[in-house]
């Protein structure tokens, strides 16, 4: 379940005219968007150098120190922010909403009100106050809260979020509908305004309704933990019982990441430099789908640790997924640059080279996978890409050295397998190749691309039976370039 410091993100705070404040607050705005977390440490705290009263600093500086999970220094903060302006609204949200966080329930409620006092109509701090008015079942007061903010900004997603659950909770089916159906309608891509919906449906004894929109939160969201316990409930009320225990279990793998970010939070909570809890935390982030909360952890250890390896990589290697190469190529040159020796270091100088081998940039590919098996000497990954590199070199008798190479590090190496199998069909060593693609299969039985080059080899033999049966494997399998799939269905329909 969301803490209430993630489910509300903390609001923003706008600065006024002022050069060098303005230039110092601009570029801490510009570091955080960006991940660059020590920078804009650094430049929040020259503005408040610059003008010690100036209060949109400390409330960006104590969202900051907030997202990296200095709970402590972001309290400190906005208390210093409060002690000049009593009145300041966006601080006392935001500080409500860490000491919520931290269960301080009644201390919350108390500077969230004062707040609605002086700014009746501000959405968030409405929300806010409507979420802790529904944990304590203060249903009427919640809803109040939620009609006032909704009454000031109709087009309020969380909000009609909130409001539906209440009248659903309730058996006011029609209204909480409404509301919901507005809510998927004004951001169709929120998960949570589908489920609500669908939990709506499912109340009312609506399950193909229901079983619709869950299905639709997990395409936004496929790892999305309540949303697969809520698509098993939905199958099982429609009789799809094995659909049903298969949802269930994935819900139970994912709950146990859930329960395991839970515990980690806690240990955090008392130990916020603790730089192998982070890592930890990011790595369960991502077995959830979660970039965001697991690229601030990274960035929060970077912020205290810029050369720490491990982080330098990991992160790396997140942006590489994202396609934003760019930023990895800056890590992984990072951390080569700050631990030219270190075996770990071989993933970096690996990563450069598949960077650069997709850039066409044959000698500079060449060169970082070449350092990084002088670390890693059985560095598989790394043997099987220089072979691939040689193949375009058109050196194939060094390609062949390198695949056999990655196949000595890792025998069941389905790409290593696959690679030199293609490497023996262009010197027509067809037998040869379909051993290869055999074992490539054997390692892993689903690796597509070792169906469609077994189905094509059989065609050319003249064995359609077996050629049909590889290319349907292929089809079952193929989740890449759509032209691929669309080839060997072409193929298939020829051999009909």
């Amino acid at each position: 379940m969301k803490t209430l410091a993630l489910a509300l993100a903390l609001t923003a705070c706008g600065p006024a005219p002022n050069p060098e404040r303005d230039r110092l607050m601009a570029l801490g705005d510009d570091s955080a968007a960006h991940h660059r977390y020590a920078e804009a440490q650094s430049a929040y705290e020259q503005t408040l150098a610059v003008d010690p009263r100036w209060l949109p600093a400390y409330c960006a500086l104590g969202n900051l120190l907030a997202q990296l999970g200095q709970t402590t220094a972001a309290i400190e903060r906005y208390q210093q922010a409060l002690a000049l302006d009593p009145d300041y609204t966006e601080v006392q949200h935001n500080l409500a909403l860490l000491w919520a966080d931290q269960g301080q329930y009644p201390e919350a409620l108390a500077l969230l009100e004062k707040a609605r006092e002086h700014r009746p109509e501000y959405p968030p701090v409405l929300q806010s106050l409507a979420l802790l008015y529904a944990k304590q079942s203060r249903y009427q007061e919640a809803e109040a809260a939620l009609k006032q903010a909704l009454e000031a900004d109709p087009s309020l997603v969380e909000a009609r979020l909130q409001l539906g659950r209440i009248c659903t909770r309730q058996g006011r089916y029609p209204e909480a509908e409404e509301l919901l159906q507005r809510a998927t309608q004004l951001d169709p891509r929120t998960p949570e305004a589908w489920r609500y919906l669908g939990w709506c449906y499912l109340e009312q004894g609506r399950p193909q309704e229901a079983l619709s929109a869950f299905q639709q939160v997990l395409e936004l969201a496929p790892d999305h933990v309540e949303g697969h316990f809520n698509l098993s409930t939905a199958l099982s009320a429609l009789g799809r019982e094995a659909e049903a225990r298969q949802a269930m279990k994935r819900f139970e793998e994912l709950s146990d990441h859930a329960a395991q970010i839970a515990q980690l939070r806690r240990t955090l909570d008392t130990t916020p430099e603790d730089v192998f809890t982070r890592l930890a935390l990011a790595h369960q982030y991502l077995m959830l789908g979660q970039t965001e909360p697991a690229l601030r952890h990274y960035h929060a250890i970077l912020a205290r640790d810029p050369d720490h390896l491990e982080t330098l990589i990991k992160l790396g290697h997140l942006y590489l997924k994202n396609n934003q190469k760019r930023e990895a190529d800056s890590l992984f040159s990072l951390a080569i640059a700050w631990h030219p020796a270190d075996p770990q270091t071989a993933q970096a100088y690996f990563a450069l080279g598949y960077l650069r081998l997709n850039a066409g940039q044959l000698g500079p590919a060449k060169q970082a996978f070449e350092q990084a098996l002088k670390l890693q000497p059985d560095y598989a990954e790394a043997w099987n890409n220089l072979g691939n590199l040689h193949i375009l070199q058109g050196d194939q008798t060094a390609a062949e050295q390198d695949f056999r190479r990655a196949l000595q590090a890792a025998p069941q190496s389905a790409e290593a397998h696959y690679n030199l199998g293609g490497l023996y069909l262009r010197q027509d060593q067809r037998q040869e190749a379909e051993a290869q693609y055999l074992q490539a299969l054997h390692a892993d039985s689903t690796y597509a691309r070792a169906h469609f080059a077994l189905g094509a080899l059989y065609e050319q033999r003249g064995q359609q039976a077996e050629a049909r049966r590889a290319y349907r494997a292929f089809l079952d399998g193929w989740q890449g370039d759509p032209s691929l799939a669309k080839a060997a269905r072409q193929r298939l329909d020829a051999l009909r």
